[in-house]
């Protein structure tokens, strides 16, 4: 568990080794260790599946693993309940 507050934003090594091989495998001509490296973080449940629920007038959505934005179409179209 991390706590967003207290994170150090450290790019992980390996992480980082995979990526400049990723980059010179499949990009030759740029400079594989040319760049800033950046951190994020994003939630998930246990199961690996997402959370939507109404509660009033908001609609709360979470564990999207950072993939929320290609499911916002249709989280758009869920009917409430009781509506068509």
């Amino acid at each position: 568990m991390l706590d967003p507050d207290t994170r150090d934003f450290t790019a992980e090594p390996l992480q980082m080794d995979a990526l400049r091989r990723y980059v010179r495998d499949w990009f030759p001509g740029l400079d594989a260790d040319s760049f800033d490296p950046i951190s994020c973080t994003y939630t998930s449940t246990d199961s690996g599946d997402c959370t939507l629920a109404r509660l009033g007038p908001v609609v709360v959505g979470a564990g999207f693993s950072g993939h929320g934005f290609k499911f916002t179409p249709a989280i758009g179209r869920v009917p409430r309940a009781g509506k068509t």
